[in-house]
């Protein structure tokens, strides 16, 4: 009795499908979508050159946003905290 790939099933006559599994030739083709460490560093060295002098105002207006942001979530936090009274 031959043994078979573990989830391995019957297909049509004679031949066998794995399922679950993913293919080796699909394996080579999702390779190409994934950047390669040269393509992320030109990409970086592009954007850089283009939005250069515009990269520190953005990085100002990101941390004072998070910075406000966290305020209010303290201050939703605080007003939670406080008891309620109903004055019904």
């Amino acid at each position: 009795m031959p043994l078979k790939a573990r989830g391995a099933t019957t297909g049509h006559k004679g031949s066998e499908v794995m399922s679950g599994f993913i293919h080796p030739s699909e394996l080579m083709a999702l390779a190409y979508l994934v950047p390669s460490f040269f393509g992320l560093l030109i990409v970086g060295i592009v954007v850089l050159l283009l939005f250069g002098k515009r990269i520190p105002e953005v990085m100002r207006s990101l941390g004072s946003s998070i910075t406000e942001f966290k305020k209010g979530a303290k201050g939703i936090e605080e007003e939670d905290d406080q008891p309620t009274s109903s004055t019904k």
